[in-house]
């Protein structure tokens, strides 16, 4: 199924209601994502840095499948209007993207990172990502912030992949503690 960013000007919070109303009322199974809530950045940077400079519109973006395109770009057109808000534009998603950089001195958080990396889903490609692991057996019982740590494993990388495994994989590597994320970015189709 295809996946569509939708950016609408106005009100997010209307906005995001009446595209989640409508997908609740098609009996589809549809999910409306509100980027906001999922740590998705803004593909239209320009537009969010007048907002934060206090002029302009404010901008929010959604993410909704194939077959909620049509009706929800037409039903915020039909009453947009009388709730000021507008759609800006819409392009298909190809995946998102994300970098992630993790520095951990505890041995079993270790595994619990080497084994979400190793069972991700095949689709989700790593890039640039070289694990560093570094056992010393001298400073056993060395405490988080002490000078030399028993356990060390540092690397970073850029992930790319479709967008619900990637979003899956994201927030599992989220979990772990001593993993830094940036945002998700979203990949536009050309």
């Amino acid at each position: 199924m295809k996946l569509y960013e939708i950016v609408v000007a106005g009100q997010e919070e209307v906005a995001y209601g009446l595209l989640s109303g409508l997908a609740m009322g098609r009996e589809k199974n549809e999910t409306v994502y509100r980027c906001s809530s999922y740590d998705i950045k803004s593909t239209h940077l320009d537009k969010s840095i007048a907002e934060k400079l206090g002029f302009g519109k404010k901008y929010s973006n959604f993410i909704v499948g194939e077959s909620m395109l049509e009706a929800g770009t037409k039903a915020l057109k039909s009453i947009g209007n009388e709730l000021d808000i507008a759609i800006e534009s819409y392009d298909e998603l190809t995946g998102l993207s994300f970098q992630f950089e993790l520095k951990i001195y505890s041995e079993e958080v270790g595994e619990t990172a080497k084994s979400v990396l190793a069972e991700r889903d095949s689709s989700i490609r790593i890039s640039g990502y070289e694990p560093k692991e570094i056992i010393n057996e001298d400073a056993e019982g060395a405490e988080l912030y002490a000078p030399e740590h028993d356990y060390i494993l540092q690397g970073k990388g850029d992930v790319k992949g479709p967008f619900s495994p990637t979003l899956s994989f994201y927030f599992r590597l989220k979990d772990i503690a001593q993993v830094k994320l940036s945002q998700l970015s979203i990949q536009v189709a050309e």
